[in-house]
């Protein structure tokens, strides 16, 4: 149980950022300034009120659903978790407790409060934590538990200055927290379910074909800086004996000293009842600086100091089997798809393109998410942008939406991941500009 409440609640004590491969302001306020309107996440019927001047990111740099950032003040993170196991608070805290003191052992405990929205308990922590180069600072954690394995977590970060002026913002936004009743969240998937099992019957072979692109070229800007870049090619082929449509990537991200490269091929039969894919990644060591010219990747995928990852998996009609390789050993995992509303790799990847743009309420689906390393519910909607429109793309309900910009002539702008990550398309020949392609 211990291995799976750390999984859980490790982003609460994540100091730094942990790459991820694929994957409005308010004016500054004093501390009485009066509440805001109410953030909301309806894949779990959670909300709260925004404190007075709080400035919203909703795309913090890690896998948080929200940042809050009152100037002067602090920074309130909002996560969602799901843990494998059933949990008790106390043992959600005591592992936050433990985790935190691993990396950061000279921190202690200023208070260990138990607090309340509505009717339903929270547990919190505060520690104070030192450094040497940036100065002290004060971090809080609290848990307010949804079902027996699945819990809201709120962070907080402040400087000691303002941690009890933090602490009482912090403190009250929990006291706003409210839940929807699990009968009305049930019946709002349901229906999006519904949506999308329309959807998904009435999209043909002969469309899907007809959005495909021979290759496409992404740069991957993080913070400004080039990361990294992407290929993706897409054509009508024939594998397995069955025609298909066949997705391949080549992915390079270059973060904290380290190459990541990723190749991955796709294919899902015309009927879409069969399907095979293959996923390899390879992490090394790299002094190159991000944005600089980089050597061609090893055609090995092996170094010194390499690591790698493989993934295979195939699905024929209702069955899954998936053979994962990792340093620690080798694995076969096994599910069966849900009846209605699932859609194999292929159709995921090419939803963006095949949904009507008037498409403002969530469509909801099943798929086999690789990142997840299981079956997921996903949701999908459109929403209208000042010029275009924007393609909003959940993978499963603990993770924020991927989002894709389009212009009214639905010519893609960019494609922005959770963690702030963009993919903007160019071309092979500006890419190599920045990169040392090869041939």
């Amino acid at each position: 149980m211990a291995k799976q409440l750390q999984a859980a609640v490790s982003c609460c004590v994540a100091i730094g950022f942990i790459v991820g491969l694929l994957g409005a302001g308010g004016a500054p306020a004093e501390s009485e300034s009066p509440p805001g309107p109410r953030w909301r996440e309806h894949s779990h019927g959670v909300s709260f009120l925004i404190p007075g001047g709080a400035q919203t990111i909703d795309r913090p740099a890690d896998d948080a659903m929200v940042r809050l950032v009152v100037p002067g003040t602090g920074a309130i993170d909002v996560f969602i978790k799901r843990s494998a196991v059933d949990m008790q608070l106390n043992a959600i805290v005591s592992e936050a407790i433990h985790q935190l003191g691993a990396v950061r052992p000279s921190a202690t405990i200023l208070d260990q409060p138990r607090l309340s929205a509505g009717k339903r308990s929270v547990a919190a922590v505060f520690f104070r934590i030192p450094d040497a180069k940036n100065g002290p600072w004060v971090m809080g954690q609290a848990f307010l538990p949804l079902d027996a394995r699945s819990f809201v977590m709120f962070r907080l970060e402040a400087n000691p200055q303002q941690y009890a002026t933090a602490r009482e913002i912090f403190e009250a936004l929990i006291r706003s927290v409210e839940v929807e009743d699990p009968g009305v969240v049930n019946r709002r998937r349901t229906e999006a379910l519904a949506r999308g099992e329309g959807w998904r019957e009435r999209i043909t072979f002969e469309q899907m074909i007809a959005v495909l692109t021979p290759q496409r070229w992404y740069r991957i800007i993080d913070d400004r800086d080039d990361v990294g870049y992407m290929r993706i090619a897409e054509r009508k082929t024939e594998q397995i004996g069955l025609e298909g449509i066949e997705i391949e990537t080549q992915v390079r991200v270059f973060a904290a000293g380290t190459v990541y490269d990723a190749t991955s091929t796709f294919f899902a039969s015309e009927d879409g009842t069969q399907e095979v894919w293959s996923i390899r990644t390879t992490a090394r060591p790299h002094p190159t600086a991000v944005g600089q010219p980089a050597a061609p990747p090893n055609q090995s995928g092996r170094g010194q100091g390499a690591v790698s990852w493989a993934e295979t998996g195939v699905r024929s009609n209702d069955r899954i089997t998936v053979n994962r390789e990792t340093p620690s050993g080798v694995r076969d995992v096994h599910w069966r798809t849900p009846p209605t509303a699932y859609l194999n790799l292929v159709q995921s990847m090419l939803i963006d393109r095949l949904l009507p743009r008037d498409s403002p309420l969530p469509l909801g689906f099943y798929a086999y998410h690789p990142d997840a390393k299981k079956v997921t519910y996903q949701t999908a909607w459109v929403t209208p942008q000042p010029v275009g429109y924007a393609v909003n793309l959940r993978p499963d309900p603990q993770r924020k939406a991927h989002v894709s910009r389009y212009t009214p002539a639905g010519a893609q702008i960019d494609r922005v991941i959770p963690g702030g990550r963009v993919f903007v398309p160019t071309t092979r020949e500006r890419l190599a500009l920045t990169w040392n392609l090869g041939r």
